[in-house]
């Protein structure tokens, strides 16, 4: 390459020319700044003018993500630089969309202040690193992002096309780059984690082809989820529940295809975290690397164990990986922690320029045609800028060249309660839960259809919004900001004097109005007299409550069951009135000297449900 590193002063002087030529000092706006860039140090003449814009235009999205969101990590990536030596064409603009990626990270990484840079791996295009095409290709890749890395903490993943039996020379080549706190029990296996501890996060660099299985497909060791299960326990850190987890792999850590096989258990570990629980995994041999579990400090009776009750209070940002082409926005499976691909920067269709229909990390066809490489423009390459704003949990994924901007919210979604206290009422929806800023609506319905609805009381965080939330019998909350609680109560229009007098199970209505002993009856005593009317209602339309015996209703003079008349079927229509399957009624005539009535049903319970009025109407 021909421009040479500098040193942070010489970008800080780039940063300040660039700044007074365009009258503004925050942020920075697109143009030309070839020129300024030239004079200070003697390089880039090979990079084309519209990356010096593209820079620009980048660099102002990341001032204002700054200024907006002073809490905050900053870190580029590139992905899947996929270098092929064996097509001429292919290598020629593979090559260039390297370098300028390259030249964006080192431009953006120095101004924007970036608190690292990743290589999400995938340096060459052949399966492997052991051929001498492969191996070049890869060199190619490194090396080209080598002025990049040189300025900024970086980390360099290995890709499954990164693959080699050679651990050390795999080591030598990529891992080497890496500067970590804590290296896990063998440095060269390319994993390990350090610590922001100004940003309270977390960087945790996963090698998802940590060694090769029998199938030949990528694996994570033993001794690598061992390492993971530590990894997340940040406890020890009197402020843990302050900080952050971010996770950086070349394969998705939910990746179930082909011949890796570290799925299962990863989730396994990432579920028990985000719960609270014990992760547990079974060492299985077969697929052990020459590695001793045993020793691992996880390791207990066969299995690597660790219980994370109390000890998941640090954030899980997201999963921020390659592997796929695309730059999909999801969730790692079965989980809630947020997952980004990152777009590939090679440069070719017919050599992998992207998958938009890649199973679960699928995108549209219109959105695929967005990443397309546009050759002579600055879609010729591409690269991520990630920034997470730290309060409000957000990252914001500035697309640099043919990639695009797309945001992931990952912050937990806070889930309120939902209560109800009804009495004789019905709430169409029975949610015991919402989570904070839905809707929520629900329709209050007395029991009887022919009852009123007499109150209803809506609280949220303790507050009464009645008054806001419930109209014409249906409660509704645009936004959902604390615990809901629902009060309602319906009552009857009318007064059912079975509820006042109970029910004398086991008595029915005779001939002759006298009661008797029945299984499966019940009567109803209440006050009466002459010139009342006495309603009933049956439940259902229950017509079969009427009792064999054609008895609908008796008075007496006293307590001691005097009777004075007995209303049956022969009864006077002027008396009897209405008897249909729904009811009947008794208009006890004024003559009748009364202080008392009973109406009976049955038998096996179908009295249950009765009404009986006196002088109100059932409506």
């Amino acid at each position: 390459m021909s421009y040479a590193v500098m040193p942070l002063t010489d970008w800080q002087n780039i940063l300040d020319s660039v700044r007074a030529k365009t009258g503004k000092s925050n942020p920075l706006v697109s143009g030309d700044v070839s020129g300024e860039i030239d004079n200070i140090s003697g390089g880039y003449a090979d990079i084309p003018n519209y990356h010096f814009a593209e820079v620009a235009r980048v660099l102002e999205n990341i001032e204002n993500f700054k200024a907006a969101h002073p809490n905050h990590l900053i870190f580029g990536a590139v992905s899947d630089t996929h270098v092929y030596n064996a097509d001429a064409t292919y290598e020629a603009k593979s090559q260039n969309a390297i370098k300028y990626s390259a030249f964006a990270l080192e431009m953006v990484g120095a101004m924007a202040e970036c608190d690292f840079i990743a290589n999400l791996g995938d340096n060459c295009w052949e399966n492997g690193i052991d051929t001498d095409n492969a191996l070049l290709g890869a060199k190619y890749s490194i090396n080209t992002l080598k002025p990049a890395f040189e300025r900024l903490t970086r980390y360099n993943l290995v890709g499954n096309h990164d693959k080699s039996d050679n651990t050390q020379m795999q080591y030598n080549l990529i891992g080497s780059h890496n500067v970590f706190d804590d290296y896990g029990r063998t440095q060269i296996r390319g994993y390990g984690y350090k610590d922001y501890t100004s940003k309270k996060v977390r960087v945790i660099v996963l090698n998802t082809c940590d060694y090769l299985n029998a199938s030949g497909g990528c694996a994570i060791s033993y001794e690598q989820k061992d390492f993971l299960m530590r990894a997340l326990d940040l406890s020890a850190k009197s402020d843990y529940t302050e900080w952050q987890i971010l996770l950086l792999s070349h394969i998705p850590l939910d990746w179930n295809g082909g011949d890796y096989n570290f799925y299962s258990d990863l989730q396994t570990i990432l579920n028990a975290y985000e719960d609270g629980t014990t992760a547990s995994i079974t060492v299985n041999s077969s697929y052990a690397l020459n590695e001793t579990p045993s020793n691992y400090a996880t390791y207990s009776s066969g299995k690597l164990v660790y219980n994370y009750s109390s000890k998941n209070a640090a954030k899980i940002i997201g999963n921020i990986h390659g592997h796929v082409h695309t730059n999909k926005v999801s969730k790692v499976a079965n989980t809630d922690i947020a997952r980004i691909s990152t777009a590939n920067t090679n440069p070719d269709l017919n050599k992998s320029e992207s998958y938009p229909n890649y199973g679960d990390y699928s995108i549209t066809s219109t959105e695929a045609a967005k990443i397309v490489k546009v050759q002579g423009t600055a879609k010729d390459t591409s690269a991520t800028f990630y920034c997470i704003d730290l309060d409000e949990q957000v990252i914001y994924a500035y697309g640099y060249g043919a990639d695009i901007d797309r945001t992931a919210i990952y912050k937990s979604a806070t889930v309120y309660t939902v209560g109800y206290s009804l009495t004789n009422c019905t709430s169409s929806n029975s949610a015991k839960s919402v989570v904070e800023g839905s809707s929520y609506t629900t329709n209050i319905s007395a029991s009887n259809a022919k009852w009123n609805i007499e109150s209803v009381v809506v609280k949220m965080g303790g507050v009464d919004i009645t008054s806001t939330a419930y109209a014409n019998g249906v409660v509704t909350i645009a936004s959902v900001t604390g615990d809901i609680t629902i009060a309602a109560s319906a009552k009857a229009p009318y007064t059912n004097v079975i509820d006042a007098v109970g029910t004398e199970d086991g008595v029915r209505l005779r001939s002759g109005g006298a009661t008797g002993a029945a299984a499966g009856f019940a009567s109803y005593y209440f006050s009466a007299k002459g010139g009342d009317i006495i309603r009933v209602e049956f439940p259902n339309g229950n017509r079969a409550s009427i009792p064999s015996n054609g008895v609908y209703c008796c008075t007496y003079s006293d307590t001691n069951g005097t009777l004075v008349t007995a209303y049956d079927g022969s009864t006077s229509s002027s008396v009897l009135r209405n008897t249909s399957d729904t009811g009947y009624e008794i208009h006890i005539p004024e003559s009748v000297d009364c202080s008392y009535a009973r109406v009976a049903g049955g038998p096996n319970g179908a009295y249950a449900g009765w009404i009986v009025t006196v002088n109100e109407e059932i409506k």
